[in-house]
């Protein structure tokens, strides 16, 4: 493997969807996972102990009369926190091109997890992300379906190039007014998804109302006809599967598109759907002030 040997919660969730293609299990342990593993395993243990203390990685055949088991275990740094990547593939069930298909992918698994899940536009995570390594989870965040409005009509006017920097300028607003611990997904062409996980209800609605406003007033160079606006659709999740969540959003985005109104559909602690009208243009909007 070409190891990348630190790396985020996030961008281990991404290799691990990636390795799942192919592999029987994909697991990441720490250190306490590794020395309280099960005596049953103890190669597999043995193997993962020294790859801990040796920070590197080591591959072994596990193979009894009940089984038959490739074994890879890499060293990494998971926010700051020592841990093992495990990968075991159950060799009775192999095929030949399956064994290409791995070596292929332990080759290059250092940029392929990247590659498969990022938008090449934007740079974002894109839909496929969002299918593998997020539609199931539950979590605890503010949920939003963002959508341009106007970007078809741009395309067919001024080109696709023209629609590029609307979506590039769009994802800046979007960049700046959120955290880092907050996930950007390029949902479609003109639809992305933001997760914000652990915010307040009132810090949510007035991060949407932010982009909203922002995205509102960027302007761009040499296209200055141009005038940018977004409808989102908005909610705090409260621990159901993020596809519902996204589901309900979107529609409260679709409720947001009004004739002559660009707006933001919040869902409050009530159940009460909320809009704040107004754009565009920015300026006569109290939000917006």
């Amino acid at each position: 493997m070409t190891a990348q040997i630190k790396m985020t919660r996030k961008e281990a969730e991404v290799q691990m969807a990636c390795f799942r293609q192919t592999f029987s299990s994909v697991r990441l342990l720490n250190e306490k996972a590794v020395l309280h593993a099960p005596q049953a395993h103890s190669k597999r243990t043995e193997l993962e102990c020294r790859v801990l203390h040796e920070k590197r990685q080591l591959t072994t055949l596990d193979v009894t009369p009940q089984r038959a088991e490739q074994i890879f275990a890499r060293y990494i740094e998971v926010d700051g926190e020592p841990c093992v990547l495990e990968l075991v593939q159950d060799l009775q069930q192999d095929t030949p091109e399956a064994v290409v298909q791995r070596r292929q992918m332990l080759t290059q698994t250092g940029s392929m997890g990247e590659k498969l899940y990022r938008d090449a536009l934007t740079g974002l995570y894109n839909r496929r992300y969002y299918e593998d390594a997020l539609k199931k989870r539950s979590m605890e965040a503010g949920v939003a379906v963002l959508d341009m409005d106007g970007f078809k009509a741009c395309n067919e006017t001024y080109g696709h190039q023209a629609g590029d920097k609307m979506l590039e300028a769009a994802v800046g607003v979007m960049r700046h007014c959120v955290r880092r611990s907050d996930t950007i997904i390029r949902y479609g062409g003109d639809e992305f998804l933001l997760l914000l996980p652990h915010i307040e209800e009132a810090t949510f609605q007035q991060k949407l109302q932010d982009i909203c406003c922002q995205i509102s007033e960027t302007r761009l160079p040499g296209l200055e006809d141009i005038r940018l606006s977004v409808s989102i659709g908005g909610l705090i999740n409260r621990g159901e599967p993020i596809d519902c969540a996204v589901e309900r959003a979107n529609q409260l985005m679709m409720q947001a598109k009004e004739p002559q109104c660009r707006c933001y559909g919040f869902r409050n602690r009530r159940g009460r759907y909320c809009a704040a009208q107004g754009y565009p243009p920015a300026h006569e909007n109290p939000h917006c002030r």
